[in-house]
């Protein structure tokens, strides 16, 4: 009996990689877009925790930063949704210079809550679907940070994850923000 507890267990052990990465059954995986499908799953649950971090600053404090060298609360959720436009230029072809003047425009736009959450949900919404849309092909495609020191070539592959954590790292900035205002933030949300 011991035994087949012991070989059940380490059965759950091997097979727990291969059931994360099923899903949870609600959507039909395409093989050869596998990973477009699992990243933008995973995108619109970073939308749905971002959006509920940014609705639990009082409207009052949007404008709140713990000093003046960092963007302020609302800035860092525009920057986030920002950054969305910087992907689509990067993946549609389009001018990489006119996403970044519209990504300091939105920063400094003044926006009521209601707006900030509006523009991170349809623009963080039109990232997901614009990757979910990627084949592996378009995941190979390179474009080349020519602005950059060194001028770095990367994938679009891994310019979607580095955007991912990129989300994160803000976000991490917004619960800090969010605690320094003692408000304690909306728990972790799981991406599966």
């Amino acid at each position: 009996m011991k035994t087949l507890k012991t070989a059940s267990v380490i059965g759950l052990i091997l097979l727990s990689p291969w059931l994360l990465l099923a899903g949870n059954g609600t959507e039909k995986i395409n093989t050869k877009k596998k990973f477009s499908s699992e990243t933008a799953r995973i995108w619109e649950s970073q939308k749905t925790f971002s959006l509920s971090l940014l609705e639990q600053m009082p409207e009052d404090q949007l404008e709140y930063r713990p000093n003046e060298s960092v963007r302020s609360f609302a800035e860092l959720f525009k920057h986030i949704a920002g950054s969305s436009i910087f992907l689509e230029a990067i993946v549609t072809g389009t001018d990489v210079n006119a996403a970044f003047a519209k990504m300091g425009e939105i920063e400094k736009t003044h926006m009521s809550k209601k707006e900030v959450a509006k523009l991170l949900d349809e623009n963080l919404q039109r990232s997901a679907e614009l990757i979910r849309g990627m084949s592996e092909k378009d995941l190979n495609k390179t474009f080349t940070f020519s602005f950059l020191p060194d001028a770095p070539v990367k994938t679009y592959r891994e310019i979607i994850v580095a955007m991912g954590s990129h989300m994160v790292h803000h976000r991490g900035q917004a619960t800090t923000y969010l605690r320094m205002n003692n408000i304690v933030p909306s728990p972790y949300q799981n991406w599966w």
